[in-house]
């Protein structure tokens, strides 16, 4: 039947431009953002999925910042203990020269001068440690009549919400005492420890607490050092009687150092695994996201070619739709 008022194949070639427009505007719109998914209407499942895959990248990846600001935290510690011990070495040097009975009393006295001294700064040390403002070596303890309480940081080292560090610290401050890992006694009054001679226990419990898992599970791993005591008693070297005794004391704060110092070491050796492995998943997570939501530009391209050809052609038929009408013309002639 031959008719004026409706022209099916104008109609049907104009609906293949209008689609053959949209796939090519959606082909241009992920070639120049580099994303398949541009909105819910893409993909939405594949939307949610992405979004929460970022989420999760965002979260290993500051966990990973926050395992090298923990190992960094502890380097400096290490460093801190690295000087404590060497002074102790001397200090024992010192100790055993006095002790010895070819020495004077006034050579006795210029050796404790000296030891003093080398016990003023492992107390300096100990206090002024710090790291990001935070004392790492003092407990945050003040000499006197208190209560001790651990000196602890709080690193999230993962990207769930029980994914976290706790660090405890050991005191190195001669002046404060731990009693146990996990309880801090009181404080006896140690304000004038130094120059009476009083009892004043040095170098406490610690205990580290990590949880470095990148999954939702909360797996917290304990380290506790326990109970030391060391140079708790009034440095004095200038008997040899008091320079004999002293020994026995250097050697258990020499001993304590070393242990601390090993300690440290492995703590940091176990962040550094923590985090490649939290940049791993991390890496391999962003890797899943990318094959969900970025553009695959070879794809697109040859998908924007397709539309373009289509695009002309589509609207040459049109022409040649609109053009077939004319012929009814002839009929009236």
């Amino acid at each position: 039947m031959t008719v004026i008022n409706t022209n099916i194949s104008a109609t049907l070639a104009s609906n293949a431009i209008k689609r053959n427009d949209r796939d090519m505007t959606t082909a241009m719109e992920r070639l120049s953002t580099g994303m398949r998914i541009n909105s819910a209407g893409d993909d939405a499942a594949g939307l949610a999925i992405a979004a929460r895959m970022q989420s999760q990248v965002d979260g290993l990846e500051q966990a990973v910042r926050n395992a090298n600001d923990g190992i960094a935290m502890l380097q400096v510690a290490e460093g801190a203990v690295v000087e404590i011990s060497n002074m102790l070495s001397r200090m024992r040097e010192l100790a055993i020269q006095a002790a010895s009975g070819t020495y004077s009393a006034t050579d006795r006295a210029a050796l404790n001068l000296e030891l003093q001294q080398l016990f003023l700064e492992i107390q300096r040390i100990a206090v002024n440690t710090e790291w990001n403002g935070i004392s790492i070596l003092n407990g945050g303890n003040d000499q006197g009549d208190a209560t001790a309480t651990k000196s602890s940081v709080t690193l999230q080292i993962g990207a769930g919400s029980n994914q976290s560090m706790v660090v405890d610290l050991k005191s190195w401050d001669p002046r404060t005492t731990w009693n146990t890992a996990d309880t801090v006694a009181a404080i006896g009054n140690t304000a004038n420890s130094i120059s009476t001679g009083t009892d004043a226990s040095a170098y406490g419990s610690a205990s580290l607490v990590y949880d470095f898992d990148a999954d939702n599970a909360s797996d917290d791993v304990q380290v506790s050092s326990g109970t030391s005591s060391a140079l708790d008693k009034y440095i004095d070297i200038t008997t040899s009687t008091n320079a004999a005794a002293l020994v026995k004391q250097i050697d258990t704060a020499v001993t304590a150092a070393a242990s601390e110092r090993a300690k440290l070491g492995a703590y940091i050796n176990r962040l550094e695994y923590a985090a490649d492995n939290l940049a791993n998943v991390a890496q391999n997570t962003d890797a899943s996201r990318s094959r969900i939501e970025d553009a695959d530009y070879a794809e697109e391209t040859s998908e924007l070619a397709r539309t373009q050809i289509i695009s002309q052609a589509s609207t040459a038929m049109l022409a040649q739709a609109n053009q077939v009408k004319q012929s009814v013309l002839a009929l009236l002639q």
